[in-house]
Parts: C-alpha cells; sequence; structure tokens
C-alpha cells in the first residue's frame, strides 16, 4: 500500500480530476464549438474554488433553457467567468437558483449587461429577497389605481415597515441594506411619508428619504429578470 492510499490523496485527486472532465464537458456547452482553448481556460479559473457549485449552475441552467424550448448559445466568457466564479465563491449556496437563471438568460441570447454578474456577486441573499420583493410590489401597484397615482407622481414605493414584516428583516439593519442598494443603481429612494424624524437635526428628513423605502430602477427591473432564467423573461 503506497502513501496515496494511506492518506486517501489519490482518491481525491481522481475525485477532482473527474469533477474537472466534468466541467470541461458542461462548459462546453455555453462556448463556441471551436473555443476549446476557452474550455480549459474557464476550468482552470474555476478549479480552486467550489467547482461542485459551478457544476450545479451549468447542469440548471442547461435544463432551464431545455425546458423553455430555447437552443444554448455561446457565451461571452467575459460573462462566463465571472458567474461561474461568483457560483463558486458562493458559500451559502442561498444564491445559486439565482446564478443558474442569469447563466441560462445570457445562453438563450437575452441581451444582459457584463456587469449583472458583478452585481450578484454583491449582494447577500436578504438584499436579493428585497429587490425580489419591490419589483413584484410594483408590478401588483401597476393594476392598483389608487397606487398607479402615486407612481405616476413618483411618491411610490415600499416601505420599511412592510420590508421589515414581510421579509423577516432584523431591527436596524434596513438602512444599510436600502443605501447599498441605490449605491448599485437596482434602486431609488422612496419617500417616507414627511412625519418621522431622526435624530433632530435639520438634516434628519433627509436621511430618513433615503433609507426609509426603495423602488426598483430600471436597471433593478431588468436585473432581476434576467435572474429569473428565460422561462420568466417577459
Amino acid at each position: 500500500m503506497n502513501l496515496e492510499d494511506v492518506t486517501g490523496a489519490g482518491k481525491l485527486a481522481d475525485s477532482t480530476e473527474k469533477l474537472t472532465r466534468e466541467i470541461r464537458g458542461l462548459v462546453s456547452n455555453f462556448l463556441d464549438p471551436i473555443a476549446k482553448e476557452s474550455g480549459e481556460f474557464v476550468a482552470d479559473k474555476i478549479r480552486g474554488l467550489r467547482m461542485k457549485n459551478a457544476v450545479r449552475v451549468m447542469k440548471d441552467a442547461l435544463s432551464m433553457t431545455r425546458e423553455a424550448g430555447i437552443a444554448t448559445n455561446p457565451v461571452p466568457l467575459r460573462i462566463l467567468v465571472p458567474v461561474l466564479e461568483g457560483a463558486g465563491l458562493d458559500d451559502e449556496g442561498e444564491l445559486l437558483d439565482r446564478w443558474a437563471a442569469l447563466l441560462a438568460s445570457v445562453a438563450a441570447g437575452d441581451p444582459i449587461l457584463t456587469s449583472y454578474p458583478r452585481i450578484l456577486a454583491e449582494l447577500t441573499p436578504i438584499e436579493a429577497k428585497i429587490l425580489d420583493y419591490v419589483v413584484d410590489a410594483e408590478e401588483r401597484a401597476f393594476v392598483d389605481p389608487d397606487a398607479r397615482k402615486d407612481m405616476d407622481t413618483g411618491y411610490w414605493g415600499v416601505l420599511r415597515p412592510e420590508f421589515e414584516t414581510e421579509l423577516e428583516i432584523e431591527d436596524g439593519r434596513f438602512p444599510v441594506l436600502a443605501v447599498n442598494m441605490i449605491r448599485l443603481g437596482l434602486c431609488f429612494a422612496a419617500p417616507g411619508d414627511g412625519t418621522a424624524e431622526i435624530g433632530g437635526t435639520r438634516n434628519a428628513p433627509i436621511l430618513y428619504q433615503h433609507t426609509e423605502g426603495l423602488r426598483p430602477s430600471p436597471l433593478g427591473r431588468d436585473f432581476v429578470s434576467a435572474c429569473r432564467g428565460p422561462s420568466r423573461r417577459a
């Protein structure tokens, strides 16, 4: 019995090589048929990450396109590599469905901005839920006459109490999450009701308006659509 058998290193190496071959095979579905070297490049980029995450994302993306009856198109490396790297770094795995859907959208030929993988990589699971919630709430508001009036005047938005109740956001955390999503361009600040004050200074109402509610930006709407996969595209 050799040292590799004792330590299990041999089995680990075989398992890693098998997984790497599987990744190369899956990657080929998202690349131009003649781009063999690109497949090697992508496999090398994600070898040191959580390869199982990357495998799951590619398999799920292929399933989404097939279920939608859509043939996969070559995915640009500037999108494919960040998607697989981002999925590989998703320690908790809560965003893997979104990574797969984003890849499926690109493979389906949808016009996806190259910034979307970076944006998704910067979101926490609760921020992704907030964005989904506010986009869905806006869609519902379109068919509500009273809400539509507020939307037309720019005063519609989902306010902090609703987020904290529906999504169980811990007390005091929402303002930080809201500012980050505004920074990423996914949401606009929704004005509050104008009655609350934070602190006691003249500038406090401005801070209140920027942290007490959100409404989705055009970028946020399109990003959510891309992260829901081609079968859910409008």
